[in-house]
């Protein structure tokens, strides 16, 4: 069975805005930065403030007027290399996450093709940049976000 498209329809300003804020700039994979680079680029470049820092990863944050709030935790590996992004994005009601979730979803369409359904995430893989998992996190808590990139 195909996987139904989902398409970013109205989107309200302050969404559109909070998405681009996240991924931008666009000149690269995400945020500016590929999988494989030196994670000493990361903490020279990133914009978000720092929020953790470990022997593996380090984590930024971001939060919006409206208490929106996106964590990014970038891993390394023995090489000092960049091999796992995972960002969690916590939205204030169903409604905004799901405006969220149809950009990100179409963000990734474009880039990767089409993807592939597992469990509760769509997982779109391409050769060149790897594996995006993309969940939409709905509970009666909790609405949000969740992408992880690997290769």
């Amino acid at each position: 069975m195909a996987t139904p498209k989902l398409k970013a329809t109205r989107v309200s300003p302050n969404i559109k805005k909070f998405f681009d804020k996240i991924i931008e700039p666009k000149t690269a994979f995400f945020r500016g930065f590929h999988l494989g680079i030196e994670t000493k680029e990361i903490k020279t470049k990133e914009k978000f403030k720092l929020f953790e820092k470990d022997s593996d990863h380090v984590g930024y944050s971001y939060e919006t007027s409206n208490f929106e709030m996106v964590d990014i935790l970038y891993f390394e590996d023995v090489f000092k290399r960049l091999h796992k992004i995972h960002v969690d994005i916590y939205m204030n009601d169903e409604k905004t996450s799901g405006e969220l979730y149809g950009l990100f979803y179409a963000h990734f369409e474009e880039a990767h093709g089409t993807p592939k359904k597992y469990k509760d995430q769509q997982v779109f893989v391409s050769e060149e940049y790897g594996t995006v998992r993309l969940t939409h996190i709905i509970s009666s808590v909790e609405h949000g976000i969740s992408i992880e990139f690997s290769k």
